[in-house]
């Protein structure tokens, strides 16, 4: 395996992608939340997720298979770009930890807050 910092041009991209991939990440998962919460995805996939009334850290990936199979796909941009194996890490830390900071009951501003306990 080449080394991935051995160019300018990979740490540049490497750079880029740890940045660029925050916004893709945020977008995607909105469309994707969007679209369960339609009625036959959110009858048959999603009410699983909701029906933790309790939100609490592991609740967050409480999810039905097919819901996991489309949230895991904010991988493609890593995979199909080529991109380092800090930045598939990096995207896969993000993807874990994310859903328990937001079903964690703290009101943070960020991605925590009463209008989640009430989503649910």
């Amino acid at each position: 395996l080449d080394n991935i910092f051995e160019s300018r041009t990979t740490i540049i991209q490497t750079a880029l992608a740890s940045i660029l991939l925050q916004s893709y990440r945020d977008v995607h998962f909105y469309v994707c939340h969007r679209m369960i919460h339609t009625s036959f995805m959110y009858k048959y996939i999603h009410s699983l997720h909701h029906r933790n009334t309790d939100v609490e850290p592991f609740s967050g990936l409480c999810m039905h298979p097919i819901e996991h199979m489309y949230y895991y796909t904010c991988y493609a941009p890593c995979l199909v770009l080529k991109l380092s194996p800090f930045i598939l890490f990096w995207m896969g830390v993000h993807v874990v930890i994310s859903p328990a900071a937001s079903h964690s009951g703290y009101e943070d501003h960020f991605s925590a807050d009463l209008a989640h306990y009430l989503h649910h």
